[in-house]
């Protein structure tokens, strides 16, 4: 029996993946992937509480407002969460792109 059960329908009907998951000191899920914008796609990280309620929601679109993917995700010692994927420019190059949240996002 599953103790809980969310899901993520990003802010438009679309494309929503789930890459990596990672759990924290206090027993919070982050979850990070990529999810459709309307025209291309962005990182989309959550972290849910151990009840499984959304805590905080964050979105990266990158530079070339192209497609954005997080493929892995990392919480250090302090809860700082670390995101990384790849990011296409305007000029269709492949860059990676990471980023880092306090644990309150």
């Amino acid at each position: 029996m599953p103790l809980w059960t969310n899901l993520y329908g990003g802010v438009v009907i679309g494309t929503d993946v789930a890459n990596a998951i990672a759990l924290d000191a206090g027993g919070n899920v982050l979850v990070t992937g990529y999810s459709g914008n309307g025209f291309s796609t962005d990182y989309a990280t959550i972290k849910y509480s151990n009840a499984g309620v959304p805590l905080w929601t964050n979105r990266y679109n990158g530079r070339g407002n192209t497609l954005d993917q997080a493929t892995a995700i990392k919480v250090d010692n302090s809860g700082n969460v670390f995101v990384t994927g790849y990011s296409i420019n305007s000029s269709n190059f492949y860059h990676y792109a990471t980023i880092a949240y306090s644990g309150a996002g």
